[in-house]
């Protein structure tokens, strides 16, 4: 395990970890225009319609918070924060087995200078070879995978670095660098990851709502190892459909997408803190039952090299497990409603990094299965260890073929003390989104 000490001698690698990530996304970023010119120019104006897709999203995103928040500057008092992102998305055919895909992003805030700023979600190639054994897919670029099956939190999911500046519900995954092969048999699906590069979690800023109670310094990043963000991380899956059930398998090997944070005692008053990543292993497993209405599903990891709530490495096994519940044609209308049930545990309890450390999740999604695709979910994360209750109500419906309007209410009120996620007692709110799609 690293001392103290040494992280401490890492802070001083701070100005080049910052040079080193800006210059890999100028990098990218002209990477990816330059993909698309010579696309664009390859192809010919008379066939590129053929050839080229392009589409995206605009979103208004306003959020009205009612409360000032437990911490921070007078930025973070209540009222409204008004923000929208553009994401563009272009699919380009090479050729017939070969294929080109470019997401880009930029979100503007007005409260948050960290929230606002652009990334590269995806940029990759992907080329499909038939082989004796199966299909074999390989892809090239920024890219961004998906592991789990369960809904409260996506336990197992460590490819891709979660992007919690966008929302805190660790939804949203920024674009990994990555070598990707997947061979497609009749005895499953096995993939294989290559990862050159390590991109840092996101975080609200000093000015924003739904943030920490003290300064993150991400120019400050200290990595348990001598390559930094460059160490190169692997990682397999396997995954494979019997009968009724949907089975995988997962490794990795590399760092960690969690940072745990170290005090910065090099940089000026006030105090700020700097996102700490070890080296892991993790291997897990997820699994899906689906029969006569029901849904089973579990996800389980056991993870070595990880720091605990106190700083102190700690090896640890988690688990998620629950059940969905359709019932269809509610009440004689075309209506469907699906109950949700699941349980989150990991061992190390009041020391988990997480807030699922003991919870049950409950939900209730109706779906109206109208032309306007209306949605209404109701959930809530209850704490078995304290008397920690966080609800969210969420509603979605298309206005026209290109608008849709989407609600969200999280009520983060009831929230003890020895709960991890304290320090958003004061920060519910309430998310009303306009969104055009091309």
């Amino acid at each position: 395990m690293t001392s103290h000490r040494q992280v401490f001698e890492g802070l001083g690698k701070a100005e080049g970890n910052q040079g080193s990530v800006l210059s890999m996304s100028r990098k990218l970023l002209l990477l990816t225009i330059g993909i698309y010119v010579s696309l664009t120019s390859n192809l010919g104006i008379a066939n590129a319609s053929d050839d080229i897709e392009f589409s995206g999203t605009i979103a208004f995103e306003p959020r009205w918070f009612w409360d000032d928040s437990l911490f921070g500057s007078d930025t973070r008092e209540k009222g409204i924060s008004n923000s929208f992102y553009v994401m563009p998305e272009l699919d380009a055919k090479l050729s017939e087995n070969t294929s080109f895909r470019l997401v880009g992003f930029f979100r503007y805030d007005e409260t948050d200078r960290d929230r606002t700023r652009g990334d590269v979600r995806e940029a990759y190639l992907v080329h499909y070879r038939p082989t004796q054994l199966g299909e074999l897919e390989m892809r090239i670029g920024l890219g961004r995978v998906f592991w789990g099956a369960t809904e409260s939190h996506h336990l197992i999911d460590i490819v891709n670095q979660t992007d919690l500046v966008e929302n805190p519900n660790e939804e949203f995954k920024l674009g990994q660098p990555m070598i990707h092969l997947t061979l497609s048999t009749e005895s499953g699906i096995f993939e294989l990851f290559g990862l050159p590069f390590h991109r840092q979690r996101t975080f609200p800023g000093p000015n924003g709502r739904l943030g920490f109670p003290f300064l993150i310094d991400i120019d400050s990043v200290v990595y348990d190892n001598v390559y930094d963000e460059r160490h190169f991380d692997l990682a397999f899956r396997y995954s494979h459909t019997f009968g009724y059930l949907d089975a995988g398998i997962s490794g990795f090997v590399g760092t960690n997408r969690e940072p745990s944070f170290v005090p910065n005692f090099a940089s000026d008053l006030p105090l700020t803190f700097s996102p700490f990543y070890t080296q892991i292993s993790q291997t897990s497993i997820d699994l899906r039952l689906q029969h006569s209405g029901w849904l089973l599903k579990f996800e389980g990891l056991r993870r070595t090299g990880a720091l605990n709530r106190l700083g102190k490495n700690e090896d640890y096994t988690a688990f998620v497990a629950g059940f969905e519940y359709s019932i269809f044609s509610l009440f004689g209308t075309v209506a469907d409603m699906t109950l949700v049930a699941e349980w989150s545990f990991d061992d190390r309890r009041e020391r988990a990094t997480t807030r699922f450390d003991n919870d049950l999740f409950v939900a209730s999604r109706v779906s109206f299965n109208d032309f306007q695709g209306t949605t209404i979910t109701a959930s809530a994360l209850l704490g078995n260890d304290n008397d920690s209750a966080i609800a969210s109500l969420e509603f979605s419906r298309r206005v026209s073929e290109r608008v849709s309007v989407a609600m969200e209410l999280v009520l983060l009120n009831e929230i003890a003390t020895d709960d991890v996620l304290f320090p958003l007692k004061n920060d519910s709110y309430l998310e009303v989104g306009l969104t055009y799609g091309f």
